[in-house]
C-alpha cells in the first residue's frame, strides 16, 4: 500500500480551497506484483516475466486546462484509476555450441510489455462561457486511458561479436523499439470537449501515434582488451 500527500496548484493559487482547482487530494494505492524466471535449452534461453495490478484512489493527474481566463497547468484528482500489466523478457543465445566458438556469440534480447491503464472514475467541472454566462461544465474522462500509457511496447537487441583473433573483436549491433499509441491528455489525446460535449480533435492529436525507432551500431575492440 502506498500514500502520496496532497498537492497545491501554483498556477491557480487564488482558489486554494476549491478541489480540482486549488489543490488535489492525497493519493493512495494498493498494488500487487508477482514474477518468475526460468532457464531453458541448456541455459541458452533465459526468461523472466512480471505481473502487476495497481488500484489508485484520488490519483493526482497533471493536465493543462483551458477557460475564459486562458490556460493553466493544474493537478486534479481522479477518484479511481487502475493499472493492469504484464512484462516479459527473453535472452537467447541460439548458436552457442552449434557453430565455431569465434562466431557463436549471437545474443538476442527481447522485451515486451502490455498495459491496461484506465480512469475508472474521473469527472471534473471546467468553467465555460455559454452565451453570456460562465457555467461549470462537467467533463467525464471515466473509461479513458491514463496519460503517457501505451498499451503495448516491444523492444529487441541483436548483438553478434566476431572474434578475429589478433585483429580484435568486431561486433555489429541492431536494436529497435516499438511503442503503441500514447495519449498526452485524459481525453485519449482529443483535447477538451466543447460545451456540447464534442472533442476538439481526432484521437491522439495531443499525443503520439504508434512509432518505431531503429538503431544500428558497429563496435571494434582491440585484442587483449576486456
Amino acid at each position: 500500500r502506498g500514500f502520496k500527500a496532497g498537492h497545491f496548484n501554483p498556477s491557480d493559487a487564488s482558489k486554494p480551497d476549491i478541489p480540482g482547482e486549488g489543490f488535489a487530494d492525497p493519493e493512495q494505492i494498493d498494488s500487487v506484483e508477482a514474477g518468475l524466471s526460468a532457464t531453458l535449452w541448456a541455459d541458452r534461453i533465459r526468461t523472466s516475466a512480471g505481473f502487476f495490478f495497481y488500484n489508485y484512489r484520488n490519483l493526482q493527474v497533471f493536465r493543462v486546462t483551458s477557460s475564459i481566463q486562458g490556460f493553466a497547468r493544474v493537478v486534479q484528482s481522479a477518484d479511481q484509476a487502475r493499472n493492469l500489466g504484464v512484462e516479459v523478457d527473453f535472452n537467447i543465445s541460439p548458436l552457442e555450441g552449434f557453430v565455431p566458438e569465434a562466431i557463436e556469440g549471437l545474443n538476442i534480447d527481447l522485451k515486451a510489455g502490455w498495459l491496461q491503464a484506465k480512469f475508472v472514475e474521473f469527472t471534473v467541472r471546467e468553467p465555460r462561457l455559454i452565451g453570456t454566462q460562465t457555467l461549470g461544465l462537467p467533463i467525464d474522462f471515466s473509461g479513458n486511458t491514463l496519460l503517457n500509457s501505451p498499451q503495448l511496447k516491444v523492444s529487441a537487441m541483436f548483438t553478434w561479436p566476431f572474434d578475429l583473433g589478433r585483429f580484435g573483436t568486431l561486433t555489429p549491433i541492431y536494436d529497435f523499439t516499438w511503442t503503441d499509441d500514447t495519449p498526452f491528455d485524459p481525453n485519449n489525446g482529443k483535447g477538451e470537449p466543447n460545451p456540447r460535449g464534442v472533442s476538439q480533435f481526432p484521437a491522439f492529436t495531443i499525443g503520439a501515434r504508434a512509432y518505431m525507432l531503429h538503431n544500428i551500431r558497429l563496435s571494434w575492440v582491440p585484442p587483449g582488451d576486456p
